[in-house]
């Protein structure tokens, strides 16, 4: 198998993991009882930053695991970091969008967002 081929499974692992991942972080504030830890990593309210929490905090640990176990790439940090910053200006504006233009806060419309984004920030530095 080509390095190649290899890399780009491995980057759609890591899209789906930072998929599930950041799926559930919208979720533990509140079944942790409000957990002032857990709401440092996991969506607190329906904010623009709570949604940026729930694709960095998997994004970095994506990076981190690809960068010391795996050894893919030496400059697997710098692309990682160029995709965490594609998905949130692509989120920041996607979702001021939504919520300018519809003047209401459709929760199906930024949850598929969080979805976008993360597949955009993968897929556009590859």
């Amino acid at each position: 198998m080509s390095k190649k081929c290899s890399a780009l499974k491995i980057e759609v692992l890591n899209t789906i993991f930072i998929l599930i991942l950041g799926t559930l972080l919208h979720f533990t504030f509140e079944w942790s009882n409000n957990n002032l830890l857990v709401g440092t990593f996991s969506s607190v309210n329906e904010s623009t930053w709570e949604h940026l929490k729930l694709l960095f905090f998997p994004t970095l640990i994506t990076a981190l695991v690809g960068h010391f176990y795996l050894k893919l790439n030496p400059n697997y940090l710098c692309i990682k970091t160029k995709a965490i910053i594609i998905s949130f200006l692509f989120t920041i504006v996607v979702f001021l969008y939504i919520y300018w233009y519809t003047w209401n806060k459709f929760c199906i419309f930024k949850h598929w967002n969080f979805y976008r984004c993360c597949y955009f920030g993968t897929v556009l530095y590859l």
